[in-house]
């Protein structure tokens, strides 16, 4: 990904790995409820300690 950061957020693109293909990305900051911000932090938590045999 090549990205600049803008006011909004980020925007760029995203090159394919077969080096060809290329796709517009623009990334916008969210607020996220403290109770969604604690679930998601939770499953990246568990995925986090899953995959790293803790």
């Amino acid at each position: 990904m090549i990205l600049q950061k803008n006011k909004d957020g980020f925007s760029g693109i995203r090159i394919h790995p077969n080096g060809v293909t290329q796709k517009k990305v623009i990334l916008k900051k969210k607020h996220l409820p403290k109770a969604d911000a604690e679930q998601y932090e939770e499953a990246m938590d568990k995925t986090f300690y899953d995959y790293n045999g803790c």
